[in-house]
């Protein structure tokens, strides 16, 4: 393949990473994990999918009394107060995943 710029050969590279280097590789542990890549595949529109993303950010005691109080009639709003209790109720959010786009299909149907 032929680089379009002007400079041939170059000699120097940069490089950088997403995240920052920290002394115990701390984010790259984490996006590794099998829970991280497990979160990933999982639909969180379905019950199910909810249930699973409520145990992985370990608010799934208080997502599980929010579905027992609540009728299923709403799947969008349901998903919407799990992204909220997510936020504001996870200790484990420091790397948080909006899933947006799934929430923005779900009201498009």
């Amino acid at each position: 393949m032929i680089r379009l710029n002007p400079k041939k050969n170059q000699t120097k590279t940069v490089t950088h990473t997403i995240f920052p280097p920290t002394e115990d590789d701390y984010f790259s542990t984490l996006l590794s994990s099998k829970e991280f890549q497990n979160l990933l595949e999982t639909d969180a529109t379905t019950s199910i999918g909810m249930k699973n993303v409520a145990e992985y950010y370990k608010v799934d005691h208080i997502w599980n009394a929010f579905v027992e109080g609540t009728i299923s009639e709403n799947p969008a709003g349901e998903y919407f107060m799990l992204l909220k209790i997510v936020k504001i109720f996870s200790p484990n959010d420091n790397l948080w995943i909006v899933l947006l786009k799934d929430y923005i299909g779900m009201l498009e149907f």
